[in-house]
């Protein structure tokens, strides 16, 4: 009875030591990554002077293309392709940290649909989600968007750096799913990106509204 008292205690202390060493190992990476953040703080006066580029690669610029601007149910803006393409590259909008890439699968329409999400941040108040969307279950696919992502966490990017190509597969539904988070006081709270774009920015994605193009 004895020894099977002992070895309960010593299952709960052992149970007690790992996960105080798992929150501390959270604990380190929250503060590692808050401190990176802080370096990019540096880049500013004010946080609030946060100022984007826009993604495109003008190499290929015919190849992109947006439907609509961000909405109040939809702070967000969605790049697809234009004009038939396989792939279709997008670049870091402005100098940032890599904090986070995740392979996922999305429900979407009744699939089982491959993204890749890449969770950057740009200050120590603002970041930005790019969610590599391929509308296809298909593995390959799948696979084929995973090794068409150039950066991994930890990483800093310069404005300009490619971050991803887009996998277009069969589905003129692929996009990429963009949309900047105030993440100050721990909360992570999305905003609507077009008053972060520059002027010239705006006006470049504004030149590839779905609307503009089939006039």
């Amino acid at each position: 009875m004895k020894k099977s008292w002992v070895k309960s205690l010593c299952l709960i202390l052992l149970i007690v030591i790992v996960g105080l060493a798992f929150l501390s190992a959270c604990n380190e990476e929250t503060e590692s990554q808050e401190r990176k953040l802080k370096i990019l703080d540096k880049n500013y006066s004010s946080l609030e002077e946060l100022t984007l580029a826009a993604p495109f690669d003008f190499n290929v610029i015919d190849n992109y293309m947006i439907r609509e601007f961000s909405t109040d149910n939809h702070k967000a803006i969605d790049f697809f392709s234009y004009g038939g393409v396989e792939a279709i590259p997008f670049l870091a909008m402005q100098d940032s940290y890599v904090m986070k890439v995740e392979v996922k699968k999305m429900e979407q329409n009744g699939s089982e649909n491959w993204a890749v999400s890449v969770i950057v941040g740009l200050n120590s108040k603002y970041g930005m989600i790019m969610v590599f969307e391929t509308f296809s279950p298909d593995d390959e696919i799948g696979a084929k968007q995973t090794n068409n992502i150039f950066v991994k966490e930890g990483d800093y990017i310069k404005k300009g750096d490619i971050i991803g190509n887009l996998i277009v597969g069969d589905s003129d539904s692929s996009h990429v799913h963009f949309n900047i988070f105030d993440f100050s006081n721990n909360k992570w709270s999305h905003v609507k990106p077009e008053p972060f774009f520059t002027k010239e920015a705006i006006e470049q994605i504004s030149s590839r509204l779905e609307s503009t193009l089939k006039k």
